[in-house]
């Protein structure tokens, strides 16, 4: 809020609290505050330790991608929007693969889920509840 009214010092001081309890995306904000101001230099100061963080959140990647096109870097946004899309792709991928083996275990096709949840094993060996969908489908498989 206090960036939306350009009260940037308030905005500073609560982002650098943040920041200092280590609240996730605390930077990100900081960095783009410094960025609304003018501030390119303390902008890249803060991105570049960002950026050496091996797993950015999706939340974190989208906004260095908007920065970046706002400083005209396509390129370094594009490589962000990338890293942020295999977030989200990664984090609903379980989900989806679960709900592959359930809907072809509805359609009676027991052959197919039994494929399924044994690839889903492979990635996720510690799902339970697949590794007894599992054992159920190899009573039905012909």
């Amino acid at each position: 809020i206090y960036t939306l009214m350009k009260q940037y010092d308030a905005a500073r001081t609560a982002f650098e609290k943040a920041d200092d309890k280590n609240a996730e995306d605390a930077k990100i904000y900081l960095a783009n505050l410094y960025l609304e101001e003018g501030n390119e230099a303390k902008c890249d100061e803060i991105l570049e330790s960002v950026k050496k963080d091996d797993n950015p959140s999706a939340m974190a990647c989208n906004a260095i991608a908007t920065m970046e096109l706002k400083r005209n870097n396509p390129n370094e946004a594009l490589i962000y929007v990338n890293k942020g899309l295999d977030k989200i792709i990664k984090k609903n991928r379980r989900d989806l693969l679960k709900n592959r083996i359930a809907a072809t275990e509805k359609l009676g096709q027991f052959n197919e889920a039994y494929q399924y949840a044994a690839e889903y094993l492979e990635e996720y060996p510690q799902d339970v509840d697949v590794v007894r969908e599992l054992e159920f489908l190899s009573s039905r498989i012909v």
